[in-house]
């Protein structure tokens, strides 16, 4: 890039900028939060050597205003498409990722069964009196399946048994995680260049450190990590099946009753309230 205004210090600083970022391999959601904060770390560093330099020439009376603008000019015109570049990249990794999730997701749910699994799935869900024991025997077959563990898990509930998967999530919950992640982490992009002394707190909580250099501690982001980075495929370790007491039992009905109430809703018109009421008054 050629200079309005030729300084050697400055010029070291736009050849870092003209450099095209190299684009990373993102994986995992934790994957996508160290690209975050390593360009983070990146960017601010070289505005702020920038903004150091400048102030250091133009306190020296060795620069006209016209030639602090000029380098100043020269510092925006290799930072602004340095900028634009690297967080397109840093997008397309976030909605790589997030389509990858959904697709995983989908595989997972929708995995057939095998055909033993279907044949003595069919034959416990016709049982009707059922003990803790059958179902801790029966309960290792269907575990692999997300199907099948999704069934019996229902079927136990309705005979008041809880059969307690080790990390078993939902369909639903587990879609709901990874939009609250893709949310959550393209909310930090906007702050992506600035300073820690001049960023928001809800920023300064994903990109801020510590006096040793570590970053803040965040829970949210923490427990997405743990969620979203687990071993993706369907292999429970442990299996626990309690007794469901009858508050419980309560509790989970007026769930999925709840849950079904928003379903419907969501497949009714937006003005169905008020055609009810017009239909009334008719």
């Amino acid at each position: 890039m050629k200079m309005r205004l030729f300084d050697p210090d400055i010029a070291r600083i736009l050849e870092r900028l003209e450099r095209e970022p190299a684009t990373t391999t993102v994986k995992t959601f934790a994957d996508i939060v160290k690209v975050l904060r390593d360009t983070h770390i990146f960017l601010t560093e070289q505005r702020e050597q920038f903004e150091r330099l400048y102030n250091e020439k133009r306190f020296s009376g060795r620069f006209t205003q016209s030639g602090l603008n000029d380098l100043r000019a020269d510092f925006e015109d290799a930072y602004k498409p340095f900028y634009e570049l690297i967080t397109s990249q840093i997008k397309n990794s976030i909605e790589n990722w997030k389509d990858r999730e959904e697709k995983n997701l989908y595989a997972i749910t929708n995995k057939a069964p095998t055909d033993d699994q279907a044949r003595k799935l069919e034959v416990v869900l016709k049982r009707d009196n059922i003990s803790k024991t059958e179902l801790e025997m029966w309960a290792r077959d269907f575990g692999d399946n997300y199907l099948c563990a999704s069934a019996f898990r229902d079927f136990a509930e309705r005979k008041g048994y809880q059969v307690i998967y080790s990390d078993f999530t939902d369909a639903d919950t587990r879609l709901e995680d990874i939009n609250k992640a893709y949310e959550f982490i393209n909310s930090r992009l906007p702050e992506i260049d600035v300073s820690n002394a001049d960023i928001s707190y809800t920023g300064l909580t994903f990109y801020g450190t510590d006096e040793s250099g570590a970053y803040y501690q965040n829970g949210f982001l923490d427990a997405y990590i743990e969620c979203l980075d687990a071993d993706p495929t369907f292999k429970p370790q442990t299996i626990e099946i309690k007794p469901i007491v009858e508050a419980e039992k309560t509790e989970r009905e007026i769930k999925r009753l709840q849950k079904e109430l928003e379903r419907l809703k969501a497949t009714l018109p937006d003005d169905v309230a008020e055609r009810l009421v017009n239909e009334k008054k008719a």
